[in-house]
């Protein structure tokens, strides 16, 4: 469990222990709370990475939460528009996990980051990112009705 926790604390804050149980100040990792999106979802996958012993009902429901298939939109809502700026891999199918859409979305960032794209694309991944984030921050999908 201790393990477990010293991990958790690495992640979370970028800090290691040495060898001799001191905290590693220097280290090169970076923690989430630094702002790393990349951190963030090492943080995240850590959850699926746990036994099933583990006894904290809050890291159950979030492993629960981080590997369901949401069952309204099984497959990514911005993967059309995506695929018009670049060859999509690995984010195709109706059986992405929650944690996959985070990894997508991120992966989706990192290229707009780089490459010019044109307005009518941003106008198509503006919507399938909007339903994409939303689904993902809401478990029910009443508020789609409204919209």
């Amino acid at each position: 469990m201790s393990e477990q926790l010293n991990k958790l604390r690495t992640l979370v804050t970028g800090i290691k222990q040495d060898d001799a149980g001191e905290p590693d100040f220097d280290s090169d990792n970076v923690g989430c709370l630094r702002g790393s999106i990349g951190a963030w979802l090492d943080f995240l996958s850590w959850f699926l990475k746990l036994d099933e012993q583990f006894e904290c009902s809050f890291v159950v429901c979030v492993k629960d939460y981080l590997e369901k298939v949401p069952d309204e939109n099984p497959s990514l809502a911005f993967l059309t528009a995506w695929q018009r700026i670049e060859s999509v891999k690995g984010f195709k199918g109706n059986d992405l996990k929650r944690l996959d859409r985070l990894k997508a979305i991120n992966s989706l960032r990192n290229k707009l980051a780089h490459v010019p794209i044109s307005h009518r694309i941003f106008r198509d991944l503006y919507e399938g990112l909007r339903q994409e984030v939303l689904s993902l921050l809401t478990p029910s999908t009443d508020w789609q009705k409204n919209v």
